[in-house]
């Protein structure tokens, strides 16, 4: 069976493109798993946390981040 992009993985997970807040921090959905999202950061470096987030990337439980249901404008 095909896997189907525009098929829901999670009822809880936001969606691709869609701004989340986690710890405080906006972050852009790159990916969407099971369990997790792939987010970066909008305003990367983070400024006084660069020991606690040295990528621009990361991975976010679903139950650790809150949704906006904003989507943003994909970027090249």
């Amino acid at each position: 069976m095909a896997f189907d992009k525009e098929e829901k993985i999670n009822e809880n997970a936001a969606v691709l493109n869609e701004k989340i807040i986690y710890d405080g921090l906006e972050m852009k959905v790159i990916a969407v798993y099971n369990n997790s999202v792939a987010a970066e950061f909008l305003e990367f470096p983070v400024k006084g946390r660069e020991a606690d987030f040295p990528y621009s990337r990361t991975a976010v439980n679903h139950k650790n981040y809150k949704r906006t249901h904003e989507i943003l404008e994909e970027t090249n």
